[in-house]
């Protein structure tokens, strides 16, 4: 049987680059499918019906390793298996599967324990069990690279907020921003609602990933979808602006625009102005963090709003 040579081993598991640790794990699986191989097969050589099996097997190993074919030589090896062999890779397959879906091993087992549940019948539960974890295995392999995906996404997404934040202050000069202090306060409500929305995608991101699904998963790393929800707070920090300069807004916490706007023009240097202008970007931030916090404060101003018409009652606060 040919030795394993891995010169020529590929960088990639379905297209996607393999780090140093996923190869040295490739390594060790291609010598220990080796060694099982060789205790499997008879010191006097395969049966006659086993030799085509033996040989692509051997065949397969001898040549460029990757998880594709680890995992076919798996499934060429499974009618190798025989008596106490056997029996010992079911119970092993079995533990395997329980971690990943305790109800499929249980109705494995059962089968198993029937009466009448020869060798002919053992092998091909083993062939599918086998099957079942591989796919299990891919699932999760695919479901880690697609998280590092949604990661690193979702990581720039927050870096570009914070250039886009703080771009004006860095390319215009003073004299520009006074002239246009009213787009630029418009323009600072915004990108604090894109900050609010990439900071609230970065924070949930753990449990986002460990709740979703392959599909799932599959639909979240598409820097579309990313985006969108990052939009999605930009555009609710734009509703809250109009809402705040409307007046439709009032409380002792809430930001005074048309202060905001002298600030940026100059022609309000004091405290007052400081304060309104941190207000507007902290109330606009998190607009973009919460996702309910704007359709909720719509759905009040329109019940107060309808109220008001009726009797007459005071302007609606924001959500407390």
């Amino acid at each position: 049987m040919a030795g394993l040579d891995f010169s020529t081993l590929r960088r990639s598991r379905f297209g996607v680059v393999v780090d140093a640790l996923d190869r040295k794990l490739l390594e060790q699986f291609f010598v220990t499918l080796d060694a099982t191989l060789k205790q499997l097969v008879p010191r006097e050589g395969a049966p006659a019906g086993q030799q085509a099996i033996v040989a692509e097997a051997a065949r397969l190993l001898s040549g460029a390793p990757s998880w594709r074919t680890a995992y076919h030589v798996e499934q060429l090896m499974v009618p190798l298996f025989a008596g106490p062999a056997l029996e010992v890779e079911l119970r092993r397959r079995l533990l395997e599967l329980r971690r990943f879906d305790p109800a499929i091993a249980a109705g494995y087992e059962a089968l198993l324990g029937e009466a009448g549940a020869g060798e002919a019948l053992r092998s091909a539960c083993l062939g599918r069990i086998v099957n079942d974890l591989q796919w299990r295995y891919e699932q999760r392999n695919l479901k880690r690279l697609y998280g590092r995906s949604v990661a690193i996404k979702t990581s720039l997404i927050f870096l570009a907020a914070f250039v886009v934040f703080f771009l004006p202050r860095n390319l215009l000069d003073a004299q520009t921003i006074a002239a246009y202090a009213r787009h630029m306060v418009l323009y600072t409500a915004i990108s604090a609602g894109f900050v609010g929305a990439s900071f609230s995608m970065l924070i949930g991101l753990r449990q986002r990933l460990a709740a979703s699904t392959l599909d799932e998963l599959r639909n979240t790393q598409r820097l579309a979808f990313l985006l969108a929800r990052a939009f999605i707070g930009a555009g609710a920090a734009l509703i809250l602006y109009y809402l705040l300069e409307s007046q439709l807004l009032e409380g002792k916490i809430l930001p005074d625009v048309e202060r905001v706007v002298a600030y940026v023009r100059g022609g309000d240097a004091g405290e007052g102005g400081v304060a309104n202008a941190a207000l507007l970007i902290l109330w606009c931030f998190v607009s973009g963090f919460s996702e309910q916090f704007v359709p909720n404060l719509l759905t009040r101003t329109e019940a107060q709003l309808d109220a008001q018409g009726r009797g007459g009652e005071a302007p609606p606060k924001p959500p407390g």
